[in-house]
């Protein structure tokens, strides 16, 4: 009989797992491309109301300017030349001049004569009420005359020795002259009047029904007239200049 023999069983033992390892893996680094940089350039201004009115005052000028030069072209087609000439003045006074010379076949047949002086000048312009005299520099037109009548010549340097005075110095605010002709005390037809020019000491004058245009007279004490040059850039310059061209072209 034969004897069996039992081996002895081990209990079932599961392998102890060591725990793992924490990650060698570092965390994902930040990305290296910045972000991208605000805008350089700043936001659009609005213009400013100084800005605007500048703007405004240099086309303006440019207008009146190619009025200038389309009358001089005209002129110079037709045999009359305009030379502008400035004389700076080395004094303390600095008494500059400006003056405008017309031409024809070589023969001085017109000029306007300025000089930039201390003269006496009433801030309240166009006023009845308020009279004042203020002593300021100034553009003193000394002379003026045209030998060649009814083509607008003289009223077109007039305006011309101004537009120059307005270009080259701008701390002059005021043109004067002595208003000496015989439309000078009536406030219709006088081409003082009609360019700008006001009576330094201006004296009401009466607008009733009863007097007629032609006796409507100005009571003055002198004949010196004052003219603000910031005008020469308007619409007002634009058209007298506009009608000095036609009359010309049609001439």
């Amino acid at each position: 009989m034969t004897k069996t023999t039992y081996k002895k069983r081990e209990p079932n033992r599961r392998p102890i797992a060591k725990p793992s390892a924490k990650p060698t893996l570092k965390p994902s680094a930040k990305p290296s491309a910045k972000p991208s940089a605000k805008p350089t350039t700043k936001p659009t201004t609005k213009p400013t109301a100084k800005s605007s009115l500048v703007k405004t005052q240099n086309n303006q000028m440019e207008k009146i300017k190619l009025k200038i030069e389309k009358i001089k072209d005209i002129l110079q087609n037709n045999g009359i030349f305009i030379q502008k000439d400035i004389t700076l003045d080395t004094s303390p006074d600095e008494n500059h001049r400006i003056d405008v010379i017309v031409y024809e076949n070589e023969e001085k047949i017109g000029e306007c004569n300025s000089v930039l002086t201390e003269t006496e000048i009433n801030p309240y312009e166009y006023s009845f009420r308020k009279f004042m005299l203020k002593t300021e520099k100034c553009q003193s037109i000394s002379w003026i005359e045209v030998k060649k009548q009814n083509l607008g010549i003289g009223t077109f340097i007039l305006l011309y020795c101004i537009f120059i005075c307005y270009k080259q110095f701008p701390a002059i605010k005021h043109c004067v002259l002595d208003n000496d002709s015989n439309r000078s005390t009536y406030s219709q037809g006088d081409v003082y009047k009609k360019i700008g020019f006001s009576f330094i000491n201006p004296i009401s004058f009466d607008h009733s029904k009863t007097v007629k245009k032609s006796q409507q007279k100005i009571k003055i004490t002198g004949p010196e007239m004052q003219y603000n040059i910031g005008k020469i850039i308007s619409k007002k310059t634009e058209h007298i200049l506009d009608k000095i061209y036609q009359k010309i072209l049609f001439s």
